[in-house]
């Protein structure tokens, strides 16, 4: 998952890359200051068999644990690491990701030629072939990062590719030229769903949050007291108890017992809830038919409580305010019970919408950087500044990037390769500069 020498195009992906990722923090992690990266025990710049072997060693006690072998960050290295570590191996979990898409449109009459590029902040470098027909592809992305993305053409190869843009990802009002990939992967696919060209962005039809919810744990779905609710939704509906109006003497069970059914249904449509809210109420969409089971269950068993329900209805909407009142009250307790679920993608404790884990990795698009000088959305590379017929990226009398030495695109303070030769820098027996 290191950078691989692609001529020509390296330097185009990263200059797509440094776009959207100029002036974001590396996420490379938790466990602070590394020698290598997560995964890589022993510091050859890339992580495979070796450091699975070496994993197991460290986890039996026969050698002495490293960070890098801690890749779930738990603070030790154990059978869970290395199972991580052999899932990243083969490319189907861990520390690798597998992100699949499709770009839309057909009868361009280049799609034969289409790559997808990647470039993580860290100068990671994937890409992968357009599929002709369907116009699928899949890239594996080392995760703990944030990637770039681009479409070019040109058969793999060649010394130079055109770029066609950068990848846009909705979040809520705004778009994000950074993926985040925060988390360990639990070999899932990361489908990111359809990608529309216009001009030289191309935006994802799906937003970030729902392309996360994707990859979270489903909801826990065991049932201690065998009631028919998961222990993990009873905490939420429980709090019909603490409404104003409900006596302290009311049988919450029984209205359990009569939402069981639709709770399952809703389990069922949706195992892995995300906080995308397309309706704008505050409450993410995932969740609106649990609060429509609270609502079809809570009339008959207020009357059955003998709860006297007050005909007012200010709103006019068929649901008494009193019963309005009592949903009310525990859709407010939707935030901190999404924070019981041990999901970081469902975690927004400042309400904005935004998962708290990715808030601060994302490239919001527009903002001007020295990529794109003007903001005007179209990167730097695409352009032609001194106008003489040929794009910036395949002139060699442009300056890509000022302080960048090797001229890969990345600043030479963030530079982790400074010879370019597709192998970190702790890991090179000669850095630049050494």
């Amino acid at each position: 998952m290191i950078k691989r020498e692609h001529g020509g195009r390296r330097a185009l992906a990263l200059a797509v890359a440094l776009l959207c990722l100029a002036g974001l923090g590396t996420a490379s992690g938790e466990g602070g200051s590394m020698n290598g990266m997560l995964g890589d025990i022993n510091l050859d710049g890339h992580t495979n068999v070796l450091d699975v072997q070496a994993g197991v060693t460290q986890a039996l006690g026969a050698a002495s644990q490293t960070p890098e072998g801690d890749v779930d960050g738990s603070g030790a290295v154990n059978i869970f690491d290395v199972q991580h570590l052999v899932n990243s191996t083969l490319g189907v979990g861990g520390l690798s990701q597998r992100v699949t898409g499709v770009v839309s449109g057909s009868g361009t009459g280049i799609r034969s030629q289409l790559r997808v590029i990647a470039v993580s902040r860290e100068g990671q470098l994937e890409e992968a072939e357009v599929d002709p027909d369907t116009g699928a592809f899949q890239l594996t992305l080392r995760v703990q990062t944030n990637w770039a993305l681009a479409l070019c053409t040109g058969e793999q190869g060649q010394q130079q590719h055109q770029c066609l843009g950068a990848f846009e990802f909705p979040i809520g009002e705004s778009v994000s030229c950074t993926l985040p990939l925060p988390s360990l992967s639990r070999g899932i696919d990361l489908d990111i769903g359809a990608v529309s060209q216009n001009q030289y962005r191309l935006r994802c039809g799906m937003g970030i949050r729902q392309m996360l919810g994707q990859l979270g744990a489903p909801i826990d779905s065991s049932d201690g007291n065998s009631n028919g609710v998961p222990d993990s939704v009873e905490p939420l509906m429980c709090r019909v108890r603490t409404a104003q109006g409900v006596p302290n003497t009311a049988d919450v069970d029984a209205l359990l017992e009569e939402m069981a059914a639709c709770i399952a249904a809703w389990i069922e449509e949706y195992p892995s809830p995300d906080l995308t809210d397309t309706d704008g109420n505050g409450i993410p969409d995932s969740l609106d038919p649990l609060m429509d089971c609270l609502e079809a269950a809570i009339g008959d068993w207020l009357a059955e409580q003998g709860i006297a329900v007050p005909d007012t209805d200010d709103d006019g909407n068929g649901i008494p305010d009193f019963v309005e009142a009592i949903i009310a009250h525990v859709e407010q307790g939707i935030p901190a019970w999404l924070l019981t679920l041990g999901r970081p993608d469902l975690v927004d404790e400042n309400q904005d919408g935004v998962p708290d884990y990715i808030e601060h990795h994302l490239s919001i698009a527009g903002m001007p950087s020295y990529v794109d000088k003007d903001g005007n959305g179209i990167p730097d590379f695409a352009e032609d500044f001194d106008g003489d017929g040929i794009p910036n990226i395949a002139d060699e009398d442009w300056a890509v990037c000022p302080g960048d030495c090797d001229g890969d695109c990345i600043l030479d303070d963030e530079d982790v390769d400074d010879d370019n030769d597709g192998v970190p820098d702790y890991a090179d027996d000669a850095p630049s500069g050494s």
